[in-house]
């Protein structure tokens, strides 16, 4: 679900957009959003946009007994990777996920996302699906901080919640290994409360619906959209960072 998303957009567009200041005084550099090349930009309560890896390793996550500080770092890589989307319906059992859906929710910027509607002659076609009328708009996810045994740094990560899909995502997104799901998308208006850590499990759920079809479009691109991240008419092109 949500292999790739877009954020074709500058750092100061991203900050300004969420009325933030720029993370980090470096010189700006691409990288596409996928999930081969995690690093993203996510919104929280803090006064600057973060760069957060995506895939989330939850805190609690230590060496487990006899295992040494290079296994269970080598360990939370390996778990990163199955967690870069956490499903609306679980995401308050699981234990990866019920602490920081209660307490540590983001937004997650993006101006469009991919997905592939499947033939039943096998084939499959890439979709660029977006929302009308919105440069930046925001997906919704949740964060944690984990601490490398072995080397004392520290990662903060991400996942991307998703939902049941609306009738135009369904319709594209029909084949894969997680058919049929869109992401959370949360509206501009309901983006303080979302990272509101103090609302409680019933609030939360209020937003766990599909994003109204009407407000979003879709059309379809080049197959090599990922691997032409340079290419400025590109829809896919690279994020430009912090």
């Amino acid at each position: 679900m949500c292999y790739f998303n877009s954020i074709a957009a500058n750092a100061k567009d991203i900050a300004a957009r969420y009325g933030k200041k720029r993370a980090g005084d470096g010189a700006p550099r691409y990288v596409v959003a996928a999930f081969s090349n995690p690093e993203y930009p996510v919104v929280t309560n803090d006064e600057y946009v973060q760069i957060y890896t995506w895939g989330l390793i939850p805190h609690w996550l230590k060496p487990r007994a006899g295992e040494s500080m290079k296994d269970a770092a080598i360990r939370a890589e390996a778990f990163r990777k199955s967690t870069y989307n956490a499903r609306a319906e679980t995401v308050f059992d699981k234990p990866s996920f019920r602490e920081p859906i209660m307490r540590r929710r983001c937004l997650i910027p993006a101006t469009g996302f991919f997905e592939y509607h499947h033939s039943a002659d096998g084939s499959a076609e890439p979709y660029y699906i977006f929302l009308k009328g919105e440069k930046i708009f925001s997906m919704g996810g949740i964060f944690d901080f984990w601490r490398n045994p072995e080397t004392g740094d520290e990662t903060a990560s991400f996942s991307q919640i998703t939902t049941e899909p609306n009738p135009l995502i369904r319709e594209i997104h029909n084949g894969g290994k997680n058919p049929f799901r869109m992401p959370l998308i949360i509206r501009p208006e309901d983006e303080s409360k979302w990272l509101d850590p103090n609302l409680d499990r019933r609030s939360i759920e209020e937003f766990f619906k599909p994003f109204p079809q009407s407000y979003m479009d879709a059309h379809p691109v080049e197959r090599d959209f990922s691997k032409r991240p340079d290419d400025p008419n590109s829809t896919a092109r690279a994020m430009r960072l912090f």
